[in-house]
């Protein structure tokens, strides 16, 4: 520890003083300038010491840093110099005689020690062993390390200020530049030193490429200037100063939503017969629950982020049954696996319901949509909209998208990996499924896998090693909350759906390529509505992810559901087409399927070889009814 000598002066911020007494820890002190007297806790006079104070010892921690052929030195000095200042040998436990304290002097030890190691291969002058045996007594086996192994290699400051603020200026030009090597910026550095000082000073100034090189690896340390350019300007995009974090503890307080393309191929209807689709999510700040999302073929529009809110606003138990739709996909789908109903229901049962007081989006057209402006303010919803190039603002629904990748997506048929150097070869052949499918195995997983998933920052605040679940974070935070929010009803639930417009004739109405009928419909068949731009049609509420019922808004503005005619038939797997490529089914399938249906077999694949050649029977080729992709703006009644 550093000591005070008290028979010095003693230079405080106010002056210089000198030592009388100590009594515990207070200091009492005589200024010279008018002999005023004063007395000071031990603390305090650290704290108005001024000037040169005494030096601490360096710290132990860096002994760790340097490399292990210096350890291995300093250890050898430590042993030699332990056994100068006690005279005994601290590996051996030996006293020679050379070293004796009694007989022989510090000069007589330091010279027969100089003698020993340079016996063993360690030369070393006397002045250098009495250096090391000063240091080694004031900051210990720190002090006995080469200085050169504990120099700071930053060497910025060794640099000219012409030529580090051309170097400087030539990395900044770099940010929004196709992505180079050092040498290029080195080139840039050299260009513009010259219009800076001119020829004659750049030659004076300018050091050697290799020097060069080193200041600019030092000077683009973590800024990804020779690589990632998406990364280098994310990160040029920065604020420069110090990062505010704002913490949510309330579920609800604040959303997140974003969307984006999913690293998948679906198959569709197309004639290509694959795309990617778009997923928006909605999450919880406060408790990282997932609480909304949507799935399409193509750009989402405000009315899908409508859907988000419906969805976040109404549990499940009050939202339209589709089991029988699931059903259908499982069976359409069968190299997936959905959920049970009956772990549906255990899983829907632990689903967290909050409502949303903000939501933070970004500025894209969707977002700003008439829309889902209309709809957030109805449910007193706030909506906040991030700075332009600022994905920091909304971080936490970009970090989702990439672990949606990793724990999601990469298991899938049809994963295309996040750029083209990690895509594998023909992807699009693969058993692809189709956006029913991946709708509902995202939803399984999100309730299964996700909200039960220990968060690295869900931490309970008393045991913070312990991490937290989504739905353990939200039942925690739920017993602080004061305020309850009803949910939405089912027919509250039904109205935030998209909405197409058809004519309801004597056997229902067609919606999106499928015909719909229910016996409530009696009284409007053949009628037309009050709905004058619309020509007379019917309101008709759709659910883009359930197509196994629609609901006309009646005149009593109630919803009248209405079925599938034939619901049993077409929801079945011979009723539709359940290949990877719908757009490709063959005569030889269309034969296989129609031996399957006349006989009461149900079929999921397509037909082998070794089956074609049990057919015996030639059977005309029949077309069968296939569920339309999940596009309901393709329908000219279809309204956003």
């Amino acid at each position: 520890m550093p000591m005070l000598d008290r028979t010095d002066t003693i230079t405080l911020d106010d002056g210089d003083y000198l030592y009388i007494e100590t009594a515990a820890n207070i200091v009492r002190l005589r200024r010279l300038s008018d002999s005023q007297v004063i007395d000071l806790t031990t603390a305090e006079l650290a704290r108005r010491l001024d000037g040169p104070t005494p030096s601490l010892p360096k710290p132990l921690h860096r002994y760790e840093d340097v490399a292990e052929t210096q350890r291995t030195l300093s250890q050898k000095w430590v042993a030699h110099l332990e056994e100068l200042t006690s005279g005994v040998h601290p590996v051996t436990g030996e006293q020679r005689p050379e070293y004796d304290q009694n007989t022989r002097t510090l000069n007589e030890r330091v010279n027969a020690k100089v003698l020993e190691m340079a016996r063993e291969g360690m030369k070393a002058s006397r002045s250098t062993v009495m250096r090391k045996l000063a240091d080694y007594r004031k900051d210990g086996v720190v002090g006995v390390i080469d200085g050169r192994a504990l120099r700071n290699r930053n060497t910025l400051g060794n640099l000219h200020p012409d030529v580090l603020e051309s170097l400087t200026a030539s990395v900044a030009a770099q940010t929004n530049r196709s992505t180079g090597t050092v040498s290029r910026i080195l080139l840039a550095t050299k260009a513009e030193l010259l219009k800076r000082v001119g020829a004659e000073r750049a030659s004076e100034i300018l050091p050697h490429d290799s020097t060069l090189y080193v200041h600019a690896n030092t000077l683009t340390q973590g800024l990804f200037t020779t690589g990632s350019a998406k990364t280098r300007r994310s990160t040029a995009n920065q604020p420069k100063r110090k990062m505010a974090t704002q913490i949510e503890t309330l579920p609800g307080a604040q959303l997140q939503i974003d969307s984006t393309k999913m690293d998948l191929l679906v198959r569709t209807n197309s004639k290509k017969g694959y795309t990617r689709p778009v997923l928006t999510i909605m999450i919880d700040v406060a408790t990282r629950s997932l609480v909304a999302f949507t799935i399409r073929l193509d750009a989402a529009k405000g009315i899908d982020h409508a859907t988000l809110l419906a969805q976040a606003l109404t549990p499940h138990e009050n939202r339209p049954d589709k089991t029988q739709f699931r059903q259908w996909v499982q069976d359409t789908n069968p190299q997936s696996t959905l959920a049970t109903p009956d772990e549906r229901i255990e899983f829907e049962r632990h689903r967290p319901y909050l409502h949303p007081r903000r939501i933070m989006t970004d500025n894209g057209k969707d977002f700003l949509s008439e829309v889902f402006l209309s709809a957030a303010q109805q449910f007193g919803v706030s909506i906040t909209h991030s700075s332009p190039h600022t994905p920091t603002d909304k971080a936490i629904v970009e970090r989702m998208f990439g672990t949606i990748n990793t724990m999601f997506c990469q298991h899938l048929p049809g994963y295309v990996g996040r750029s083209p150097e990690h895509r594998g070869e023909k992807v699009e052949q693969e058993n692809l499924l189709d956006v029913y499918a991946l709708f509902e195995l995202f939803d399984d997983w999100v309730l299964r896998d996700w909200q039960n998933r220990p968060h690295s920052s869900l931490r309970d605040h008393a045991n913070p090693h312990v991490k937290m679940s989504p739905n353990e974070k939200f039942y925690a935070a739920s017993e602080i909350t004061s305020n309850m929010h009803i949910p939405l009803t089912r027919h509250d639930y039904i109205g935030l759906l998209p909405t197409v417009y058809a004519v309801i004739g004597s056997t229902g109405m067609r919606i999106r390529g499928l015909d719909y009928d229910a016996t409530e419909l009696q009284p409007l068949r053949r009628t037309r509505s009050t709905l004058k731009k619309r020509k007379g049609r019917w309101a008709v509420k759709v659910d883009p992810y359930n197509r196994q019922s629609v609901w006309v808004a009646g005149p009593d503005e109630q919803f009248i559901e209405c079925t599938m005619r034939d619901a049993d038939r077409f929801l079945s797997p011979t009723g539709f087409l359940s290949e990877a490529h719908p757009a490709e089914l063959t005569e030889r399938d269309e034969v296989a399927t129609t031996m399957a249906e006349l006989e009461g077999t149900d079929m999921h694949r397509r037909v082998t070889p070794a089956t074609e050649a049990n057919l015996t029977t030639t059977v005309s080729p029949v077309r069968f009814t296939r569920i339309p992709d999940l596009n309901p703006e393709e329908s000219d009644d279809y309204v956003d």
